[in-house]
């Protein structure tokens, strides 16, 4: 495979860039800075004309598009890798799921009380995370106002290339930007004793991901012949609800403190006191587990362990 990463910068993007290069694949990767690094090229997505180069004179046979938000910013691309000899792999987001729409408050009915898998209903309303006025053209959060990726996934099943569509969970570990289990992790590293969370919280069930275990996913999936012209969840195995977690990264840490379902108004209630958590959102990713062997690299262990560590380092960083 000699792949490139558009948005190979980012934390999954460079796990992704890493994985190729392990099991000895060609690797490229696109930023618009000028390259200080191996593999990295100098292009601005923006201008797919750029892009369409690099697929010619670097004989890409794959391009993973990790930074794919809005249909406006991404049918340019595809316009212009359409006609190539090349599998065209969009990250998108189990955010696409109807249940998403329902456990934001978006939309309305009865939930789907399975694990959602690829066949399961897709959201009817469109832009989640649109904000009403919209956001100031100067907002660094001014392109959530336009993201989606229902509308990019069907002009990808309309590509005369091969394609691959992977719907990706909530990613956390190393270099997790939104660190989301941070909640959990600070106050144990802290020596709380006593960590509060709504007991809703504490008992509802979703779907998270490793980030070194989805990024061979899709690096897995990206090289498979049985994933063209396929969509794919992507998810770790077991899932577990948030008492568990507690309970795994209480083992990491050593932390002896106990947990409390609470109704204080902490900053996990506020964080999540927007969300109907009687709707689960469990996806299953069976396709890729078992219909194409995928095995994640990662054990949960390692992987809260690792997690830990990370958020280790960012307070020793922040002490300095």
């Amino acid at each position: 495979m000699r792949a490139l990463v558009i948005g190979g910068g980012g934390p999954i993007g460079r796990a992704v860039t890493e994985c190729l290069r392990a099991q000895s694949q060609r690797a490229f990767w696109t930023s618009r800075q000028a390259p200080t690094e191996a593999g990295q090229l100098q292009a601005n997505r923006s201008r797919p004309d750029e892009i369409e180069q690099i697929v010619r004179t670097h004989g890409i046979d794959t391009v993973i598009d990790m930074t794919a938000y809005s249909l406006a910013t991404t049918e340019p691309l595809l316009s212009r890798l359409g006609g190539q000899a090349i599998r065209y792999v969009l990250i998108s987001s189990s955010d696409v799921y109807r249940n998403y729409g329902l456990l934001h408050r978006i939309e309305a009915g009865e939930p789907a009380h399975h694990a959602v898998d690829e066949a399961s209903a897709l959201r009817s309303s469109r832009y989640p995370y649109r904000s009403a006025p919209p956001r100031d053209a100067d907002d660094p959060e001014r392109w959530m106002d336009d993201y989606d990726k229902i509308p990019i996934e069907d002009a990808v099943q309309n590509l005369a290339c091969d394609w691959t569509i992977l719907r990706l969970p909530m990613v956390y570990g190393p270099g997790d930007r939104q660190r989301r289990f941070r909640w959990a992790i600070q106050p144990m590293l802290a020596g709380a004793e006593v960590l509060h969370a709504p007991r809703a919280w504490l008992e509802w069930t979703t779907t998270y991901g490793f980030i070194d275990n989805v990024a061979g996913s899709i690096v897995h999936a990206a090289g498979h012949p049985d994933a063209a012209r396929s969509i794919l969840n992507v998810a770790d195995a077991p899932l577990l609800n948030h008492r568990q977690w507690l309970e795994l990264f209480g083992s990491v840490t050593g932390w002896k403190g106990r947990v409390e379902a609470s109704d204080m108004p902490t900053p996990l209630a506020r964080a999540t006191g927007g969300l109907d958590l009687n709707v689960p959102f469990r996806v299953s990713a069976d396709r890729l587990l078992r219909g194409l062997a995928y095995s994640p690299a990662i054990d949960l262990q390692t992987a809260a362990s690792r997690t830990v560590a990370d958020e280790m380092a960012q307070i020793a960083i922040k002490s300095r």
